[in-house]
């Protein structure tokens, strides 16, 4: 069994963990804080300068999307602006996925920074041809239909051009 785990190409090298929006920049200030985080390769990446100051992680490994145009401010939610955003850091994004040995992608969706984040990534390692967790999260009920609605048209997009995607609901109802 060892022998196949050393031969899998998916398990080969430093796997990379990218959390993308606040839901993502939350998750790895807890992964960075667990026993073992050491042998992952982690970075937070956010358009809103106070998830990322919240966030433990090295200066080196937080990534302010778009501080030019956002100031740091975030896109408040709005998708359009966070895809422009992406598009403005697309050479830095792919940088950092080339380096990958394989990626892991964790954010929430039905917001901006994380649903365009998950979204650029995506089609960043599909054409850097680096194998791609993706853990995404579905908005909580109560934020209304609006963020559920822009939660599953990102998940239509994503699914032909991703190798794994894990939705988590944040309800017991969705279970």
């Amino acid at each position: 069994m060892s022998d196949l785990l050393e031969q899998s190409p998916l398990l080969s090298g430093k796997p990379t963990v990218m959390g993308i929006g606040n839901a993502g920049v939350h998750a790895i200030g807890t992964l960075a804080a667990m026993p073992g985080s050491g042998y992952l390769t982690l970075y937070a990446i956010d358009t809103d300068l106070r998830a990322l100051d919240a966030c433990p992680l090295a200066k080196e490994r937080k990534i302010l999307v778009d501080p030019q145009w956002r100031n740091g401010a975030g896109t408040g939610g709005n998708v359009t602006n966070a895809q422009r955003s992406m598009s403005r850091e697309r050479v830095r994004l792919e940088a950092l996925v080339g380096e990958a040995s394989w990626l892991i992608v964790l954010c929430g969706l039905g917001g901006g920074t994380g649903t365009a984040g998950a979204q650029a990534l995506a089609g960043i390692a599909r054409r850097l041809k680096v194998p791609t967790v993706f853990m995404l999260t579905f908005p909580f009920s109560l934020e209304g239909h609006g963020k559920r609605r822009i939660a599953d048209d990102a998940i239509k997009d994503l699914l032909p051009i991703v190798d794994v995607l894990i939705p988590t609901y944040n309800e017991d109802e969705y279970i």
